[in-house]
């Protein structure tokens, strides 16, 4: 009989990586789409007040503006116990987000100033879920 010296049970080591494949493939898609498909350059002060009528976009903000308070508030979980279920359930509600406005904010073909402003939703989104995965000690596809 084997005596366990580990305060932790060992199952909670055991993990479906195969569960985090499309968070892992999400930064990728929508940023890898827009660079090959259109002539739309990256504008940083793109205005996003372009994409305040557009459902997908709020909410796709809405989840972005989550990002600090997660991960660098004091009173966060992930920054006060190190727990990193939270972060997980947010980059796939993000990774959510991010397919939902995938689904209908076209880039290609929209008025310049349109399109700048999608891309540069899409650029901070792609950011974040590289970040997260980069905490999670995980690299994106695009990355790889």
């Amino acid at each position: 009989m084997r005596v366990s010296v580990h305060p932790i049970p060992l199952r909670i080591f055991e993990f479906d990586f195969d569960s985090l494949d499309p968070l892992i493939r999400c930064p990728s898609r929508p940023s890898l789409r827009i660079e090959r498909n259109s002539q739309v350059r990256f504008n940083p002060q793109a205005d996003l007040l372009l994409l305040q009528k557009i459902p997908e976009a709020y909410a796709l903000a809405k989840v972005l503006s989550e990002w600090e308070d997660l991960v660098f508030s004091s009173s966060s979980a992930v920054f006060t116990t190190l727990d990193p279920s939270p972060l997980v359930l947010y980059l796939f509600n993000l990774a959510a987000e991010v397919g939902q406005a995938n689904r209908t904010m076209r880039v290609k073909g929209m008025k310049p100033e349109v399109a700048e402003a999608r891309w540069l939703l899409f650029w901070c989104a792609k950011k974040v879920l590289e970040e997260g995965l980069w905490l999670l000690g995980l690299e994106s596809v695009g990355t790889m």
